[in-house]
């Protein structure tokens, strides 16, 4: 059926009462008609012959200033504009590109409406775009024909699809492109494009710190005035990532979350994206998910000698509740796969539920969380215990039916892995019984808490002596005063190989508590966390602060980064 928007279709049913095409009389009756028949009026009045589309789309074209042009056969295409946008794009916004040129695309379209999304196509194409009008039997024609013949696309139509810069001659497209590259080279984490009302920025999160990147890194792009290129053609930024990641370009109210996969130089890069409406334009932010997370090993990780055998001991054991406490971004999920790692084997059944899952482990079952449709932790951990598991992970302890859920496994015969957010160990028995938890269930269930944070490591190729820490400074972090003399501290100057920032790479912080029969008595007697604490370091704990200290002493770490990790 042939609908257009209703002031054109009232101008064009004008245009045939001035022409003589159609009486008044007969115009009220065909829209009595249309409503009678819930049918669209201009196709009301192709079927009783009062118009054609030819002469449709000639109205079209005179009500807008477009030219007309006539597409009677697929071979009137070009494939090589054709095969430049997207089949999906075509098929969803009912355009047809048919001729293209170093500079310019000609897009033929039906509908006015269509004359929105030009915009985009200027930015797929990375040409100016000129805009024809056919007849909508052509264009429903051409695509028909034209969608059992695979073309290839500059767009991602799938976030399983590697987008693939080779062919990418636009500029936007190049430019985002060269940011994910960068982003990557460089190690981080995350990339912040961010809209302001003078100005826009890009950020990158290197070692867990978000760095401003300069434009002078970007090759080949120049602004026209003393804004950033960013700046200066932000929307079609913001449209070309939403693009790669199958998001709706058409909506810029509400927030979208998608994913891409990125073919970088070395290998495919999978980022995870979110795209956030603010009163100056949209947010996005890719989180560039490291595949090497999912490799490690519990040896790998950094613990000492003694932390490592709790750990390895806790996640041995057929059933327990083992818990990773710290803020976001302190390396909790590796350190789960890790665990993950250690115990995949055939005979070992393993169901995950996660937040978005981030990394697809082989042998496991995981099961993406969608509270949205009523796929919570606390059901997800339902379903698991109908489905013979021997280890359960659960992405985050959020509530009390998922702690109970979880508690219950861990005391069934289940190894039971999870998080939470909290400062140190001690202070995750004191969170569970917040939430609700008797203490009898926590001395029962619990094997073992892992609190960590993730700390900046001083260069190698710029490390030196920082004669700014003296003796006050570091007996205020716990360096006894004899200590304190003794103790050399070191920073990173900057140099090419860290980018002047002094810092590469990142090291594990660890403090792990395992549940002792002191420990289990002290819960069940309601202690409090210091008394939890006391009892601890009585039996070998080694905390966070202490841990820290020692690789400051060691010169891992910067004293400013000592203080920054541990908010002394």
């Amino acid at each position: 059926m042939i609908c257009l928007p209703a002031d054109v279709t009232e101008k064009i049913a004008n245009f045939l009462l001035e022409r003589g095409g159609v009486t008044l009389e007969k115009l009220d009756q065909l829209k009595v008609l249309a409503s009678e028949q819930q049918s669209c009026l201009i196709q009301v009045l192709i079927d009783n012959k009062q118009i054609t589309q030819e002469g449709l789309a000639d109205e079209v074209a005179n009500l807008y200033g477009l030219k007309r042009v006539t597409l009677f056969k697929a071979s009137d295409v070009e494939d090589r504009a054709y095969s430049l946008i997207s089949e999906d794009f075509i098929s969803e916004n009912h355009v047809i590109p048919f001729s293209l040129t170093k500079n310019t695309i000609k897009v033929a379209i039906s509908d006015p409406t269509s004359l929105s999304v030009m915009g985009n196509v200027k930015v797929l194409s990375g040409r100016q775009v000129e805009t024809f009008v056919v007849t909508f039997k052509e264009v429903r024609d051409i695509i028909k024909k034209r969608s059992n013949i695979q073309f290839g696309s500059s767009a991602v139509s799938s976030n399983e699809e590697a987008v693939d810069d080779e062919n990418e001659t636009s500029e936007i497209i190049r430019y985002v492109n060269q940011i994910i590259e960068l982003a990557v080279n460089e190690g981080a984490s995350d990339i912040h494009i961010e809209p302001f009302r003078n100005d826009s920025r890009l950020r990158y999160r290197i070692d867990g710190v978000l760095v401003t990147q300069s434009e002078k890194l970007m090759t080949g792009f120049s602004a026209s005035s003393e804004s950033s290129f960013l700046h200066e053609n932000y929307a079609a930024v913001t449209t070309r990532v939403k693009i790669m990641a199958t998001l709706d370009i058409s909506e810029k109210r509400l927030p979208q979350d998608g994913a891409i996969v990125f073919k970088a130089k070395k290998s495919n890069v999978d980022l995870r994206i979110s795209v956030l409406p603010t009163n100056n334009g949209e947010r996005v932010v890719m989180r560039i998910l490291d595949k090497g997370a999912i490799s490690m090993s519990i040896d790998s990780l950094g613990f000492d000698v003694s932390d490592l055998k709790k750990v390895k001991d806790a996640i041995d054991s057929p059933q327990g509740m083992v818990l990773v406490t710290g803020p976001t971004g302190s390396g909790k999920t590796t350190t789960q796969y890790a665990a993950l790692q250690r115990i995949n084997r055939e005979g070992i059944n393993i169901l995950t539920a996660e937040d978005p899952v981030e990394y697809n482990l082989d042998g496991i079952a995981q099961v993406h969380i969608k509270e949205s449709i009523g796929l919570t932790f606390a059901s997800a951990l339902r379903s698991f215990l109908r489905q013979d598991p021997e280890v359960i992970l659960v992405g985050e302890i959020r509530d009390k039916e998922t702690v109970d859920i979880a508690i219950k496994a861990a005391l069934t015969g289940h190894l039971v892995l999870s998080t939470l957010h909290t400062n140190d160990s001690a202070s995750t028995i004191t969170r569970l019984l917040n939430m609700g938890v008797e203490s009898y269930l926590i001395s029962s269930s619990l094997t073992l808490i892992i609190a960590q944070r993730l700390a900046r490591k001083i260069c190698p190729s710029c490390k030196v002596l920082d004669e700014s820490v003296n003796e006050e400074m570091l007996h205020s972090i716990g360096f006894s005063l004899e200590e304190a003399t003794r103790v050399k501290t070191y920073k990173g100057k900057g140099c090419d190989k860290c980018n002047g920032r002094g810092n590469k790479g990142r090291r594990g912080i660890y403090e792990v508590l395992k549940i002792t029969d002191r420990i289990r008595e002290a819960i069940l007697d309601n202690a409090s966390v210091f008394d939890i604490e006391k009892i601890a370091e009585d039996e070998g704990l080694v905390t966070m602060k202490e841990c820290a200290k020692g690789h400051l002493q060691e010169g891992e770490i910067s004293f400013e980064e000592f203080h920054r990790v541990m908010i002394v």
